[in-house]
């Protein structure tokens, strides 16, 4: 919260937060509640969840988890396009 509050005392940017390691999938929900922005994935971490040893089978699973966890906080998810626009880059 500390951090946040810092970034957003000296810019109105978007935040993203990525989910790495173990605590990712508590981070990013947390990361949604605040209203940031997420990135998820195998790339960044390679367990489902903090408390097991189980691992994420596909980036698709891990996708769709936070994009049902997005829902239920009332957040939607970006299409490529959408994103794009968001960040001003070029649109494909």
């Amino acid at each position: 919260m500390h951090i946040v509050h810092r970034i957003r005392e000296i810019s109105d940017q978007r935040i993203m937060v990525c989910s790495g390691g173990r605590g990712s999938s508590y981070m990013v929900t947390l990361a949604l509640i605040l209203g940031l922005d997420i990135r998820v994935g195998m790339e960044d971490t390679i367990w489902k969840w903090p408390h097991k040893d189980d691992l994420i089978d596909a980036n698709v699973e891990c996708f769709q988890s936070f994009k049902t966890i997005s829902h239920l906080l009332g957040r939607e998810v970006y299409t490529a396009k959408e994103l794009r626009e968001a960040l001003d880059l070029p649109v494909k």
